[in-house]
């Protein structure tokens, strides 16, 4: 694994933001199979009961499918996503 990282962060046609994200992601990488990664917590949207209520609503009244559900709530919640 040291060899294979060396030679990839040495290769002449990367950038230093290049080596920099993957450097990164054979950390996170390593750090989940050794199970030591730790995410910050996040909280749960405010808009997430509307939501909750919106799919049952979908679900119960409509009868709609789970496949149908899913897709017309991440429509919604890009939506509702602040930029």
């Amino acid at each position: 694994m040291d060899q294979r990282l060396c030679r990839r962060l040495r290769h002449p046609d990367h950038r230093d933001s290049q080596r920099r994200e993957y450097l990164l992601s054979c950390a996170i990488h390593w750090l989940r199979f050794l199970k030591r990664l730790r995410l910050p917590r996040v909280a749960p949207p405010v808009y997430q009961p509307m939501k909750e209520e919106f799919a049952d609503y979908l679900r119960v009244e409509k009868g709609l499918s789970e496949l149908t559900l899913n897709v017309r709530c991440r429509s919604v919640e890009d939506f509702l996503q602040p930029r």
